[in-house]
C-alpha cells in the first residue's frame, strides 16, 4: 500500500473548512496505523531535496522561506527516526519539542524563525545557520541510510480497512 503523507498532514491542518468529526477521527486513527513510514520517509527526503535545489534566490543569498521548506522536512525525517512513527506532527512547536534538538540548534531555528517573522515573503539572507546545516545533512544520511536497510510491509488487511472506511463515508 502506498502511503500518502500530504493526506496525514491535511488530517492534522489547523485550517479545516468542513469537518465531521467521527470520520475525521476515524481517518486520523487509520492514518497513524497505516502509513508507511518507509514511503513518507521517501516524501520528506524527497522533498527536502527538491527544496535545497531552489534555496539560492536570484541574487545568489538564501530566501529564507525556502530555508524553513528544506528545515521542516528534515525535522520530521528526525521526528519520525527518534519516535519510531510514520505521522510527525504538522505543528511546528509539537515537532522541534519532539526532535530532541539540542540548544544551539533550538536556537538558531528559533532566530530564523524570528527572523522569517521580520522580513517579507521573498527575503534572502547572505548565510545559512551551520547548526542547521549539520542538522539537515545528518537527517539526510540518516534518512537515505535507514531506507536502504529497510524492507517492505504487507499490506493486505490495510487495504481492506481502507476500503470498509470508504463504504461507510462514501456511501454511507
Amino acid at each position: 500500500m502506498g502511503s500518502n503523507a500530504v493526506i496525514a498532514e491535511w488530517l492534522q491542518s489547523p485550517i479545516q473548512y468542513l469537518t465531521e468529526d467521527h470520520a475525521v477521527e476515524r481517518l486520523h486513527d487509520f492514518a497513524r496505523r497505516a502509513l508507511d513510514r518507509k514511503a513518507v520517509t521517501w516524501h520528506y527526503l524527497s522533498l527536502l531535496k527538491r527544496q535545497q535545489s531552489r534555496l539560492q534566490g536570484p541574487d545568489g543569498g538564501v530566501r529564507i522561506k525556502r530555508y524553513f521548506y528544506v528545515l521542516r522536512p528534515a525535522l520530521a525525517l528526525r521526528w519520525m527516526r527518534l519516535n519510531n512513527v510514520a505521522m510527525p506532527p504538522m505543528d511546528m512547536p509539537k515537532l522541534r519539542a519532539g526532535c530532541e534538538l539540542d540548544a544551539p540548534t533550538s536556537e538558531a531555528l528559533t532566530t530564523l524563525t524570528a527572523q522569517k517573522m521580520a522580513v517579507q515573503e521573498r527575503a534572502e539572507t547572505t548565510v545559512t545557520q551551520p547548526v542547521l546545516d549539520a542538522l539537515v545533512a545528518e537527517e539526510v544520511a540518516s534518512a537515505e541510510s535507514w531506507l536502504a536497510a529497510t524492507g517492505r510491509t504487507d499490506p493486505r488487511d490495510l487495504w481492506r480497512e481502507a476500503n470498509t472506511l470508504h463504504q461507510e463515508f462514501s456511501l454511507g
